[in-house]
């Protein structure tokens, strides 16, 4: 990116792009912006135009159009998401549509919309508030507020441009903003570009503190089982088991992320399978009421990997595990 081009003007630029869609939803010209239910097979029921109302909303914010029919339309379309959304969430269009219409409130009008929106689901009925404000100067927006933004609408060819601005404005380099870049390249489908980040923590993580270290370890493991390269999660997994003392970290989620991958090790890598099923299934068998859904299916996958009955036990337990939380 040039320095003559600010990084909030990436983003705006791209942004004035729904000057069009404004116009024809104006005109009742431009269904993409309409409420369009799909179900997702992870995530259930959607609204396939939730993106795309989200960057019209952001287009009239920062270009502060005020137009009070378009946004009453914009909220009652949004509405038809956050009510049926199996993912509920609130999200940043109603906040900016809210904002629009409040202006418009001296009479009450706009107050029973409010209030649907308030109970449309769970999480708006905890965290819907209809003073909340986003700022419309663009301006105002740091580097990474604009990754996030670009991340939001989905503009991947701006977000790309931006995170390689971003990464030229870090002058120091931490484990904090090394998994913000980790994130940045996972959602940029960049993902072989982590594969030296995760090392690099791994080599400057203080080996004296336990858990930093397994979670260093965790997270390369992870990557590797992620490309499906279980000869090297092995590598890291058995280098973390064999070097360091993990007693103090067992009673906490990070061991458990750890077991699991080992299980996942274990159904995948027939040449690692007893080895780890050596150390693995112990550490099952003393999880008692610790047990979760993941590590049941992946302890029984990779029981059967490895053909010992103890799967049967595990599927038996699961069983009564589900019924006992109600799945």
């Amino acid at each position: 990116m040039s320095d003559k081009i600010k990084y909030t003007d990436l983003l705006r630029n791209k942004l004035l792009q729904q000057k069009e869609v404004y116009e024809n939803f104006k005109n009742n010209k431009c269904p993409s912006v309409c409420y369009k239910r799909y179900e997702d097979a992870e995530w259930g029921v959607r609204d396939e135009n939730y993106q795309n109302r989200l960057r019209l909303s952001y287009y009239m914010l920062y270009e502060k159009i005020d137009d009070e029919k378009v946004s009453a339309a914009l909220f009652e379309e949004e509405l038809k998401d956050r009510e049926t959304n199996d993912f509920q969430g609130i999200g940043d269009t109603i906040t900016i549509l809210t904002q629009f219409l409040k202006k418009y409130n001296t009479d009450g009008k706009y107050t029973p919309l409010f209030e649907r929106a308030k109970e449309a689901n769970f999480d708006c009925c905890c965290g819907y508030d209809v003073d909340n404000v986003i700022d419309d100067n663009i301006e105002n927006n740091d580097i990474r507020d604009c990754i996030y933004l670009a991340k939001a609408m989905d503009y991947m060819d701006i977000m790309e441009e931006l995170v390689e601005y971003w990464k030229q404005t870090e002058t120091e380099w931490n484990r904090h903003n090394a998994y913000d870049l980790i994130h940045f390249n996972e959602v940029l489908n960049k993902q072989k570009d982590n594969e030296e980040i995760y090392k690099q923590l791994l080599l400057s993580v203080d080996k004296e503190n336990v858990r930093d270290t397994a979670s260093a370890y965790s997270n390369i493991i992870g990557y590797y089982i992620k490309i499906e390269d279980y000869k090297t999660a092995y590598k890291y997994l058995t280098e973390l088991l064999g070097g360091y003392n993990l007693d103090e970290i067992k009673n906490i989620r990070l061991y458990d992320y750890i077991l699991e991958y080992g299980l996942e090790i274990i159904a995948n890598a027939p040449e690692f399978s007893n080895e780890l099923w050596n150390w693995a299934k112990p550490e099952l068998q003393n999880k008692k009421d610790g047990m979760f859904g993941n590590l049941y299916k992946k302890g029984i996958k990779a029981a059967k990997a490895v053909n010992d009955p103890y799967s049967q036990k595990l599927e038996k337990e699961y069983i009564a595990w589900k019924k006992k939380v109600g799945i």
